[in-house]
């Protein structure tokens, strides 16, 4: 998970109970869609081997909560307080624009300064109406688009770099690989090495001339020496 740029996204939150789960969740999920399409056509697709600028990200609240580190980046929260714990905690924190009573609610900085948002109703049909309306409205769109506004930008150094992320993992995955298979440097394995024990090439491999010596073997060094 730390190759993943949280900077980049945008989180949609739902709740981790069941009715959450089975009703909050696809709602989320079509919300992910619109995001995505607008940013694509504002600032295009990401090229390929490219993080993308901007992307949405479907999360459940407990995960959300409980890491502070991506608690800055721009959310989404569905679903009441009953099922989803942000909601409860922005129920507090955020101006409303759309309220209906005991109906549904829409909350959210229109400056978008504060880049929170909650969406839900009294129940999974009404949390249906007030995603609807945010979207008819134009509120998500609205949304989105301060965010893409408020990208810095990137430069060419910075989009190599992204570029050939994938190559320089690719190298470092090796390297770690080979030193697996052969933890001790050259240099160490040349110093535990005899130096008496001179190496001799038979079928291919090295053995030393001790050993060979041992079997009866003998090498042009020991020929020489033995004769007369």
């Amino acid at each position: 998970m730390s190759a993943i740029d949280t900077n980049r996204l945008i989180f949609i939150v739902v709740g981790v109970q069941l009715p959450a789960e089975l009703g909050d969740r696809p709602l989320a999920y079509r919300i992910a869609e619109h995001v995505q399409r607008m940013i694509d056509e504002k600032i295009g697709k990401a090229r390929e081997g490219e993080l993308p600028r901007l992307a949405p990200a479907v999360i459940s609240d407990v995960y959300y909560l409980n890491n502070e580190t991506i608690q800055h980046r721009p959310v989404i929260s569905i679903g009441g307080p009953g099922v989803n714990g942000l909601s409860g905690q922005l129920v507090n924190e955020l101006p409303s624009i759309i309220a209906i009573e005991n109906t549904l609610i829409l909350q959210m900085d229109l400056d978008v300064e504060d880049p929170r948002v909650s969406v839900w109703g009294m129940d999974h049909i009404l949390t249906v109406r007030a995603v609807e309306l945010m979207i008819d409205k134009g509120h998500l769109e609205h949304f989105v688009n301060k965010l893409i506004e408020q990208l810095p930008e990137e430069d060419e150094y910075t989009q190599i770099a992204v570029c050939f992320r994938p190559l320089v993992l690719r190298s470092l995955r090796l390297t770690h690989a080979l030193q697996d298979q052969n933890p001790w440097p050259v240099h160490h394995r040349h110093r535990h090495r005899r130096r008496k024990d001179r190496h001799f090439c038979s079928n291919r491999r090295l053995v030393p001339t001790s050993q060979l010596q041992r079997s009866g073997v003998q090498t042009r060094r020991h020929r020489l020496r033995n004769s007369p």
